[in-house]
């Protein structure tokens, strides 16, 4: 096991693995790169299988990030692997927070050292908790909305498009000031919604490197104002698509409702059969995304590892 620091190196070890091991939504180096806070050091870890696992690394603690790049069998044990060297070569790490499928889940409770302990919800509710993923099946989805469950779908939309000169612009031709300006209206919003999840630094981090590494990326303009963006990107090894990426300043009523069913459009008008709609946390989040019937979830675990 190595752990490589070095930006040039990286961005190689880490494109091979997406390529050979790269399974899950979020298995894009320009989106793990933009993830990191400005408290914390994108860092790789490889092993003589050339399975690695993405992290970031500040004074205290580690976070992993996703699911490891590894073969399904050997995915929780190289998380254990991971962690169990952390914990015992820093001794200033207090601890590691992880997240990870059921099956991964399972390995690593399986495979952890009598050292270590999984952290419960009550002593560390911040990093304990469960992301649903609603999963749309495009095949399925009808964009004529019809039907009882859709009807305040269809007429917010018909309203909203009767009432608003509505706009659809690729990033690179809207000013990087503009995206920033819709973040910084969404951010005070925001945490009051979902303070618990809110990170804003992987969005900026995106406008500064103009989308880079990512499939599409475009800004809803209504009114000649910049209210919102949707970017995403293929999931690797597979014919499927991640809306990773949807933010907006909350100015107009259904506004949120609208953003999302363009995201739906383009994916549809792109070829692509299921998209992977995003993790997100119980409640209201959740809530919204299950207006739109998706064809399946699953679920990913975050949890914490520390010393007994």
């Amino acid at each position: 096991m190595t752990i490589i620091e070095d930006q040039k190196n990286l961005r190689r070890i880490v494109e091979n693995a997406i390529r050979w091991f790269g399974f899950a939504p979020e298995h894009n180096l320009s989106w793990f790169l933009a993830y990191a806070d400005h408290t914390q050091e994108p860092v790789v870890v490889e092993w003589p299988d050339h399975s690695v696992e993405l992290a970031y690394k500040s004074d205290n603690d580690w976070y992993t990030f996703s699911e490891p790049l590894a073969q399904l069998e050997s995915r929780g044990q190289r998380v254990v692997e991971l962690v169990s060297y952390i914990l015992k070569i820093y001794p200033n790490v207090e601890k590691v927070v992880t997240e990870a499928r059921e099956n991964t889940k399972q390995q690593i409770t399986e495979n952890l050292p009598k050292d270590l302990r999984i952290v419960d919800h009550v002593e560390d509710d911040k990093n304990n908790y469960v992301l649903t993923w609603p999963v749309m099946d495009m095949k399925k989805f009808d964009f004529a909305l019809p039907g009882g469950h859709f009807k305040y779908l269809r007429n917010a939309k018909n309203k909203f498009y009767r009432e608003h000169a509505v706009e659809m612009k690729s990033v690179k031709d809207v000013a990087k000031q503009d995206l920033i300006g819709v973040m910084e209206r969404w951010v005070p919003i925001a945490k009051t919604r979902e303070a618990e999840l809110l990170h804003e630094e992987p969005y900026i981090n995106l406008i500064k490197t103009g989308f880079s590494g990512l499939t599409t990326a475009r800004a809803m303009i209504v009114d000649n104002q910049v209210v919102g963006f949707n970017a995403g990107w293929e999931i690797p090894n597979s014919d499927n698509f991640y809306a990773g990426v949807g933010i907006h300043d909350y100015s107009i009523q259904d506004l949120g409702l609208m953003l999302y069913f363009e995201d739906l459009e383009w994916i549809k008008n792109a070829g692509y059969s299921i998209v992977d709609m995003g993790g997100v946390g119980e409640g209201n989040p959740l809530k919204f995304k299950n207006q739109f019937q998706p064809d399946s979830w699953y679920k990913t675990y975050v949890f914490t590892i520390v010393r007994k």
